[in-house]
């Protein structure tokens, strides 16, 4: 059976994500990098001049699975903790990682740019 894709709605789909300035990377550098507890992560991502906002968290250690980006605000779903928002922080990169914890957990920690950019 061939599926059909329905060209307009994909192609606002694509508007609405990269139009936005939202994106997720599956090839992050960041992606497999393991994390043993919540201070190791903070540790990092302070590192590349980020601060912590919010914590979903999973059992450690964990293991970064995907890596999504976006401008002044960001929205995203987790699988154990729901749908979620930051809006508001205009002129801030945020940043969501998600880990995958105890090889079946989900868990996920909001980051924003130290800086405005």
């Amino acid at each position: 059976m061939q599926r059909r894709i329905d060209l307009p709605r994909f192609i606002a789909l694509f508007v609405f994500l990269f139009g936005s300035g939202f994106s997720c990377s599956l090839s992050d550098p960041e992606i497999g990098k393991k994390y043993s507890n919540l201070s190791e992560l903070e540790t990092a991502e302070s590192e590349r001049g980020f601060v912590l906002l919010g914590k979903f968290e999973g059992d450690w250690p964990c293991k970064v699975t995907a890596v999504e980006k976006a401008m002044d605000e960001i929205s995203f779903s987790l699988q154990n903790h729901g749908s979620h928002g930051y809006p508001g922080y205009d002129g801030y990169e945020l940043k969501l990682v998600r880990f995958n914890c105890d090889g079946n957990t989900e868990a996920g920690y909001v980051f924003r740019s130290k800086e405005k950019k």
